[in-house]
């Protein structure tokens, strides 16, 4: 009888010397908590905007160490520890939020936090069988991925690792070929890495290290390695000048925007005036006729509609009853008459198109000295002979019957009445600013949305990326056309290149809304990496923002700037954009990630799911077995 309870008494000795030798090697709540705030707060340090405009983004490297070393090992409340940390660290990381309302930060990142914690019981199931230099990013990887593709505002997909490599060209390059994924998942192995050494410096003979210096070393700067290669060894595809485009930047203030009394005299008039100064600009310079003039975000005082809006609303097409749009067929006939005259009328010359009422505004501006104003009156055009017009506008348009909105962008052509483009509609709509997630339907959170922004958010996403056709003296040109939000995701860019022909990105965003905070430098550098991962030039129209034009490398053409400033800048940014050559055909080379990008995902979850499958296993015990301890677990030197 003896005999055969040997084994089972060997199994529990071994189950029991495991769990003791965990609990001596168990992290302590408060260092638990200070690990993974370390993990955040280096994390918040290599953001763009923090310290200098493109961050510094070198210190990715090591951010993910201290979650690794530390929190990779059990300990008591392990998931409240990382969820505190994580809640402390994201309001930081988020700070920039305070500006459209302040105190949102916090309850954002009591939710987002959640998904930090959930990473670390993932960590801590993989540090258990593999390297921390393959556990770090696979867990972290996870869960980055698990955000980016949860609709929000269940997740803030945007916020990845792999953003701080936009401005590190030997970093960056990588993103033709593995996206902005390949880079997260390079800096996660880093830290894994360091975290593996400095557990190895720990080692002694009681306590070996699990993993040999050697498998740490391969796993933790292989990603390194190919990131750096794939860098130098693939370029853009080749370019040749392109449009020459105008942006212009009047640096309105949202609070100006939105609640103005007479949006008329005091924006409109302002960005007339401006545009009208940087074409005198250009004409005194010597410099080319621009192909383009471009406005940003909604800087379009008057709505556009729909071809037949009145008739829909007579035959009984309403706006919401919970949108508090006051249509009726008079308010729609001044909306089409202000769009002619805003338009048409000041920036194409066709005076005829003018309303009286219209009309007696620009007198207003001209007796006040606005010598543009006077030009309209005389029936003279803004703009040059065969310049083009962009500006964001609010679109007003029908769908099952009723009246709805759109945050959209549209392109007329000097060639007539009939010249305006299909709207370029915003596709990543921001929650609580542009629509309210069902929410609407509560009269409360209507009044605080009003109360905050100045209207209630009722839009409708676009259905995809428009591309948008430009005429110029070479030719036409397709522009790939975005909103703001847009900005903070790959689909908006990618889809639109991998599916047609794309000449380059055109984003118009409104970014007043964060004053001179770090999310306008974290816009860029999206923009960056956007241009970059698609080998197409991309540029930037903010109303307040930061105005740029970035090459298919990633390297500025043209920004902005005033006195060393480049946020709230009013002025006009003039250049010309980089194109890609096309061949006999017409195509022009597209990116492998581009090509490969829905392979490339499918891939990455597979391997995050293998891992966590990995993860899920439970040590098995029983006769004859032993439940496998920790890796930092105490053994015995005669342990194998």
């Amino acid at each position: 009888m003896s005999d055969r309870r040997a084994p089972m008494e060997e199994s529990d000795s071994a189950t029991s010397g495991s769990v003791a030798a965990r609990g001596a090697n168990s992290v302590p709540f408060g260092v638990r908590f200070l690990a993974a705030l370390g993990t955040w707060l280096l994390f918040y340090f290599s953001t763009p905007g923090i310290g200098r405009a493109g961050g510094f983004g070198h210190i990715a490297f090591l951010a993910l160490a201290p979650w690794g070393l530390w929190c990779s090992r059990p300990g008591p409340k392990a998931f409240l520890a990382e969820w505190l940390a994580g809640t402390l660290g994201l309001a930081l990381v988020f700070g920039w939020l305070c500006h459209v309302v302040p105190g949102i930060t916090v309850p954002i990142s009591m939710v987002l936090a959640l998904y930090f914690a959930l990473g670390g019981v993932v960590l801590r199931r993989l540090a258990r069988r593999v390297p921390l230099a393959l556990a770090v990013p696979v867990a972290w990887m996870a869960f980055e991925m698990l955000r980016w593709y949860l609709p929000h505002p269940l997740s803030v997909g945007w916020i990845r690792l792999g953003t701080m490599a936009h401005d590190t060209g030997w970093l960056a390059g990588s993103a033709r070929i593995f996206g902005v994924w390949g880079l997260s998942y390079m800096f996660a192995a880093f830290g894994g890495w360091f975290a593996d050494l400095r557990r190895i410096k720990g080692a002694d003979a009681a306590h070996p290290a699990p993993f040999s210096r050697r498998t740490c070393t391969l796993f933790g700067l292989a990603p390194v390695v190919t990131v750096i290669a794939l860098s130098y060894a693939t370029s853009a595809p080749e370019t040749i000048d392109g449009p020459r485009v105008m942006i212009v930047q009047p640096a309105i203030a949202q609070e100006r925007k939105n609640f103005a009394a007479d949006p008329f005299r005091e924006y409109y008039a302002d960005v007339c005036s401006l545009t009208a100064e940087g074409l005198a600009e250009i004409r005194a310079a010597g410099e080319p006729t621009p192909d383009l003039v471009a406005w940003g975000e909604a800087m379009l005082i008057s709505p556009v509609t729909e071809a037949g809006l009145a008739a829909a609303f007579r035959s009984g097409a309403r706006p919401l009853p919970w949108t508090e749009h006051r249509l009726d067929v008079e308010h729609i006939t001044n909306m089409v008459l202000w769009e002619m005259g805003c338009v048409q009328a000041v920036l194409f010359g066709e005076r005829k198109l003018l309303a009286r009422v219209i009309a007696a505004r620009f007198e207003e501006l001209a007796r006040s000295g606005h010598a543009w104003a006077q030009g309209v009156l005389d029936g003279e055009a803004m703009l040059p002979e065969g310049t083009s017009f962009l500006a964001g506008a609010v679109y007003f348009f029908v769908e099952d019957g009723a009246i709805r909105r759109q945050n959209a962008v549209f392109l007329w052509e000097p060639d007539g009445l009939h010249n305006r483009s299909a709207p370029a509609a915003k596709v990543q709509l921001v929650p609580g600013a542009e629509y309210m997630a069902g929410l609407e339907r509560w009269d409360a959170v209507r009044r605080v949305a009003k109360a905050v922004g100045g209207y209630i958010p009722d839009m409708l996403p676009g259905e995809r990326t428009e591309v948008l056709s430009l005429r110029t003296q070479r030719g036409r040109v397709r522009i790939a056309t975005t909103v703001c939000f847009d900005n903070a995701f790959d689909g908006p860019y990618t889809v639109p290149v991998r599916e047609g022909e794309v000449d380059f990105h055109l984003i118009a965003s409104n970014e007043a809304w964060y004053e001179t905070g770090v999310e306008m430098d974290q816009m860029v550098a999206f923009s960056r990496l956007r241009a970059i991962m698609t080998g197409r030039s991309l540029v930037r129209v903010a109303n307040a923002g930061i105005s740029i034009v970035i090459d298919p490398e990633g390297r500025d053409v043209a920004l902005l700037e005033l006195d060393g400033r480049r946020k709230m800048v009013r002025g006009t940014l003039r250049a010309t954009v980089p194109i890609p050559v096309r061949d006999a055909s017409g195509a022009a080379p597209k990116t492998f990630y581009v090509r490969t990008e829905r392979w490339q995902i499918g891939a990455w979850w597979a391997g995050i799911a293998l891992f966590l499958a990995i993860a899920g296993r439970r040590p098995v015990t029983g006769v004859g077995r032993s439940a496998r301890p920790h890796p930092d677990a105490g053994r015995a030197p005669s342990e194998s």
